[in-house]
């Protein structure tokens, strides 16, 4: 509990803690869209889906290396909001968007961007705010 005496700390655990709802949140929402809307099955829905979150994971190291060029804070605030843009996106999906589509929108207008953004940079930030000694523990 004393790790939430920093600011900074604690802060990034409540951006983390909002993020990752988020994310969950968005992965169930899909995998319910291409199950009843498109009618997949569950091994496809998971490759859909572990294709979208790819996108997550290949932009994360790009994200970690802007922070030298741009500050933190500001870099963040930008993920988190290109994210939010890209989730009210995603309320012209239809029955008939098609998965390329989806994977579009999901992709390329922000949520993956926003969430490899907002995920690399809270690391770091809440990281940097702790004795290296409790490293381990901040990312638990």
């Amino acid at each position: 509990m004393r790790l939430f005496a920093s600011p900074a700390f604690s802060g990034a655990a409540l951006v983390m803690a909002v993020t990752l709802f988020a994310q969950v949140g968005l992965v169930f929402a899909l995998s319910e869209y291409f199950g009843l809307v498109h009618h997949a099955s569950t091994a496809d829905i998971g490759i859909r889906l572990i294709a979208i979150n790819g996108f997550t994971v290949v932009l994360g190291p790009p994200a970690g290396r802007l922070m030298n060029r741009v500050t933190p804070g500001l870099l963040l605030v930008t993920g988190l909001v290109i994210g939010g843009i890209g989730a009210l996106v995603m309320n012209v999906f239809q029955a008939d968007t098609g998965t390329g589509e989806a994977a579009l929108v999901i992709a390329v207008l922000g949520i993956c961007i926003g969430i490899a953004l907002a995920m690399a940079l809270i690391t770091t930030i809440c990281m940097n705010t702790l004795p290296h000694r409790l490293g381990g523990t901040a990312c638990t």
